[in-house]
């Protein structure tokens, strides 16, 4: 059976994760897209990077605890921001929980064309920066 990690090595798990999941978000956007991990967060709680459009909790975890972290995500973001929980265990890819309000989901719904495109096809869009406008 492994050793419960300590609350400094728990920590540093998720500090890896967070720079690991941005680095990976930030490969395919715009730089004035681009997501900064908030350092301050650590310190005085909050969210783990956000934008106008977003505010991200980050969750590096073997147990998913997902009602408890969407709610945190919630608790962090300002009026104008949609709250998502990105996340992932060990071996796992990384997983985005997005919480949409009806009327969210409809809009993001009329690019239902782009979003039927394999993961690919995705990437190489957004490298060739050939987004639906």
């Amino acid at each position: 059976m492994a050793k419960p990690k300590s609350h400094r090595g728990r920590r540093e798990k998720g500090a890896r994760g967070e720079r690991e999941f941005f680095a990976l978000l930030n490969m395919y956007l715009p730089e004035k897209l681009r997501l900064k991990r908030e350092l301050s967060q650590t310190r005085e709680g909050g969210l783990d990077g956000s934008s106008a459009l977003v505010g991200i909790e980050v969750k590096r975890q073997e147990r998913l605890n997902l009602p408890a972290w969407i709610k945190q995500a919630r608790e962090g973001t300002g009026d104008d921001q949609i709250p998502v929980v990105a996340y992932r265990q060990n071996g796992g890819s990384w997983n985005c929980l997005v919480d949409l309000s009806p009327i969210q989901l409809a809009a993001f719904m009329r690019w239902q064309p782009y979003l039927r495109e394999t993961e690919k096809q995705i990437v190489r869009a957004l490298s060739e920066e050939n987004l639906p406008e």
